[in-house]
């Protein structure tokens, strides 16, 4: 039996669901999983445990824990079931010694049971790097009295944890964790805690087992150029881009459900995986709704098409003020076709700069106005580096 834990709050409960689905799809063995949250409602609670039969011979678990230590805490995304997480050890059977810990928003594309076959080497988890540079910085206490944590260079991103359950629960890791998120200002949440806890005792893991959807938009490898966006070699990225286990949907604008068509990967939308299974989820599937293609994209395909050619460098600043001054930009541009996959990333991307500089129009006096000027540009060096680096 092979444990495996997720933690969310209502909102999330049926996101958990299509990942155990996705999970027990795509994987080997046998299963158990543990759902932790600080509450549910009678509805969620049932269809869960509806889902949890269906799934059978696999078995499901709602732990519901107390976090009024948590309430002082930043949220993120208005809710704190980030930091559930640090609860794990004291929800799992004392006989378990071995978990992986996986975020919801998250889909298994091939078997992961080979990981839990990994020798962790004494460590007390592994984990994959995390893009963000934390190694130089420090973690700030709230209190004069403690000292600055460093991190070390092997920073990871806390979506997958393998760990070892049993040295976890010998050398007190939750309530060392719990220290840290009480004391120290955090910036990446549970996941600082979770670096200035374990630092070196952390194996770093190939980058298929937590690969972040971001990816597919800024494949640069840290060996192909200094400011790079995957904290892997190219050989790394390319060897886990043709080895997907699981995907993971990190930023805001990046989850399939409220961005149906993330990414264009190999003649798909990476977004229409997460959604086929979705809609293949037992109980739950029939609850969620599609949404559909991002207005911002749209608004990118516009200006690619409108302002691609060099003229564009005239055109593009005066657009922009006209834009800024409508009300309702997206009646202006309802009739726009969706975007062909071919171009799907670029039009994200130019979209999303777009909006940017109209809100700098906007909100920010003489100083934004001149952004206006530099727009073409930047659309400019975000085809460039697409041309160049984004395919994988």
């Amino acid at each position: 039996m092979k444990h495996i834990v997720l933690s969310c709050n209502e909102n999330y409960a049926r996101y958990a669901a299509v990942l155990v689905h996705s999970v027990v799809k795509n994987s080997t063995g046998k299963f158990a999983f543990y759902i932790i949250t600080n509450s549910f409602s009678t509805k969620t609670t049932d269809a869960l445990q509806k889902f949890g039969e269906a799934i059978a011979p696999h078995t499901l678990n709602i732990c519901t824990i107390d976090t009024t230590s948590l309430d002082a805490l930043p949220s993120l995304n208005g809710n704190k079931a980030t930091y559930f997480r640090l609860f794990l050890s004291r929800v799992l059977p004392p006989e378990v010694a071995t978990c992986l810990y996986l975020d919801t928003d998250m889909l298994c594309t091939g078997d992961i049971s080979p990981l839990f076959e990994t020798n962790l080497e004494g460590a007390l988890c592994a984990a994959v790097r995390e893009n963000a540079k934390r190694s130089r910085e420090f973690l700030a206490p709230l209190s004069p009295n403690l000292p600055r944590i460093k991190f070390n260079a092997s920073y990871f991103n806390a979506g997958v944890l393998l760990i070892d359950l049993k040295k976890w629960r010998e050398e007190r890791v939750e309530e060392q964790l719990l220290h840290i998120v009480q004391n120290y200002r955090l910036v990446f949440h549970d996941q600082d805690a979770l670096n200035a806890v374990l630092k070196s005792r952390v194996k770093i893991l190939p980058f298929e087992w937590n690969f972040f959807a971001s990816a597919f938009f800024y494949p640069i490898a840290r060996d192909v150029r200094r400011k790079f966006y995957v904290n892997y070699t190219q050989s790394e990225l390319l060897s886990a881009a043709s080895n997907l286990r699981l995907v993971h949907f990190l930023h805001a604008d990046k989850k399939p459900w409220q961005n149906a068509f993330v990414a264009f990967f190999r003649g798909e939308f990476v977004g229409q995986k997460w959604w086929r299974e979705a809609r293949e989820t037992p109980v739950f599937g029939g609850l969620l709704k599609e949404p559909k293609m991002r207005f911002e994209v749209k608004f990118g395909l516009f200006v690619l098409r409108e302002f691609g050619s060099w003229r564009g460098i005239f055109g593009l600043p005066f657009a922009t003020f006209r834009f800024a001054r409508e009300t309702n930009l997206a009646a202006c541009f309802k009739t726009l076709d969706e975007p062909n996959s071919e171009i799907y990333n670029t039009a994200s991307e130019v979209g999303r700069a777009v909006f940017e500089t109209l809100w700098r129009v906007k909100n920010g006096g003489l100083k934004g106005r001149l952004k206006a000027f530099s727009l073409w540009f930047r659309v400019r060096n975000i085809k460039k580096r697409i041309e160049k680096f984004g395919r994988i």
